[in-house]
């Protein structure tokens, strides 16, 4: 084994035992507890829930992914605290770097989580709806995009046919460009 490797097999350790010490109140909160270490993830298992501790082995970033086992939804950390508390996601290569970051976790997992912890439907499924209307909004904005650069562009087919497709979402300034797209179609 390299020095490289070596160090990295240290960090691991260190991140293995800094989880079992912060993360001790999951033994208490879980009636049926499965600690496992899967490479650079440490697994807490209840009956409702997964909780992932992992340290990425390539990025060095540390971070916690919750799963619902009953419909199968998976969310990180940073999706239960957006928009509370703004989380740095930083590289942890040293053990104080380790140490700060599975600290952090915790405090924001028993500040924030701890419904998400005991498998609370109506709290993943709140998170997911977020999910998705940010994907949707994204969406938007993305076919708005290509609308306005096709506008400049003078294709006034693509920007029907865009626009078209987002017609119930569409804004009083897209709605007046589809109009006037069609307008300038049938001339």
């Amino acid at each position: 084994m390299n020095n490289h490797s070596v160090r990295r097999q240290e960090l691991f350790v260190y991140f293995e035992n800094c989880v079992k010490r912060h993360f001790d109140f999951l033994d208490g909160m879980f009636q049926s507890i499965d600690k496992k270490t899967m490479g650079w993830i440490i697994r807490y298992v209840s009956s409702k829930v997964e909780v992932y501790i992992y340290y990425e082995r390539i990025s060095y970033e540390i971070n916690l992914a919750l799963s619902l086992k009953e419909l199968n939804i998976t969310l990180y950390i940073e999706e239960i605290v957006n928009g509370i508390d703004k989380r740095k996601f930083l590289s942890a290569t040293s053990e104080p770097a380790v140490e700060n970051a599975v600290t952090e976790l915790k405090t924001l997992i028993t500040k924030h989580g701890r419904q998400f912890i005991s498998g609370d439907i109506k709290a993943f499924r709140s998170i997911v709806e977020v999910r998705e209307r940010n994907a949707k909004d994204h969406e938007l904005v993305l076919i708005d995009e290509k609308a306005v650069k096709a506008w400049k562009n003078g294709n006034y087919n693509e920007v029907v046919a865009l626009y078209q497709s987002i017609r119930d979402e569409l804004t009083s300034i897209q709605e007046k460009r589809l109009s006037l797209s069609l307008k300038k179609i049938e001339e």
